[in-house]
């Protein structure tokens, strides 16, 4: 498996329970503005979070690489990372920022 892992790939949203009011928000709005079905995103990292229990908790989404499943988006509170480049130069890019941004899941300004 090349290191380090460059190019365009998927994210998979985390189903995962959380009692994290806020973050059930974050996944509810990247899911129902529709900014990450079938988008790809651009990865250039040598790094990579493993699903371990403390992480899969902050987990929004993973990202399978070869044979690897990564956390690939984080959010804690009202801090989110992610593991990818939004490319806010796309549609899809911006749309997952205007997410972060506003997560009450109100209709995306973004087309």
């Amino acid at each position: 498996l090349a290191v380090p892992h460059i190019g365009w790939n998927s994210l998979e949203v985390t189903s995962g329970v959380s009692n994290d009011a806020t973050k059930s928000s974050a996944r509810d709005a990247l899911l129902s503005r529709g900014a990450l079905e079938g988008e790809r995103f651009y990865f250039v990292h040598s790094f990579r979070l493993a699903e371990e229990d403390d992480v899969a908790r902050a987990a929004l989404t993973t990202t399978q690489y070869g044979a690897q499943q990564f956390v690939s988006s984080v959010q804690r509170g009202g801090v989110y990372a992610t593991q990818f480049h939004p490319e806010k130069s796309g549609a899809a890019g911006l749309r997952l920022l205007e997410n972060f941004l506003d997560p009450s899941g109100a209709p995306s300004r973004v087309s």
